[in-house]
């Protein structure tokens, strides 16, 4: 992805689903992006793109990719993202604590990647949050207590969490 794309002031949606395409991603905090899609599309490079988008940014889709490295600890700032969906890349250290601050977060879906830690407990705090796919990390320890939250979809298989989850019969 050329990093000219960065430069579009007035840039609101880019979809590139199913590509072959090398690299990664532009720096795109210059756009009005509210909607990235370049899933399935071979791109790696560092997952701290997620730093350098505006925070116009609703949608968010780039799994099935190569990208590498943690999860920004600022990531907690695109507080008007919606959708953050990374399954299936090659993500590793621990879910930031800073995740509490996505207010308007629905879907997460992390599965797949090399995730470790804990479950922060200020995704317990996501009010808005539906659906949290976990699966196949290497997770410890237990689950914070999603009842404040608007849960309806939990997919934490393969992840070794433990603990008590009493707090699903409050969902």
């Amino acid at each position: 992805v050329p990093d000219e794309m960065g430069m579009l002031s007035s840039l609101k949606l880019l979809q590139l689903t199913v590509a072959s395409l090398e690299g990664g991603l532009p720096d795109f905090s210059g756009t009005s992006l509210e909607q990235l899609d370049v899933s399935y599309c071979g791109l790696d490079g560092d997952i701290s793109f997620l730093s350098n988008l505006p925070p116009s940014i609703r949608h968010v889709n780039a799994q099935f990719n190569h990208f590498t490295g943690s999860l920004p600890a600022n990531i907690g700032d695109l507080t008007l993202l919606k959708n953050l969906i990374l399954y299936s890349n090659d993500i590793s250290g621990e879910i930031p604590s800073t995740i509490g601050g996505m207010a308007s977060l629905e879907n997460l879906q992390l599965g797949a990647n090399s995730i470790t830690g804990r479950v922060p407990d200020e995704m317990g705090m996501l009010s808005s949050l539906k659906l949290l796919q976990l699966t196949v990390a290497s997770l410890e320890g237990g689950l914070p207590d999603f009842s404040g939250t608007s849960l309806e979809q939990l997919d934490v298989s393969y992840c070794g969490l433990d603990g008590d989850i009493s707090f699903l019969s409050n969902l």
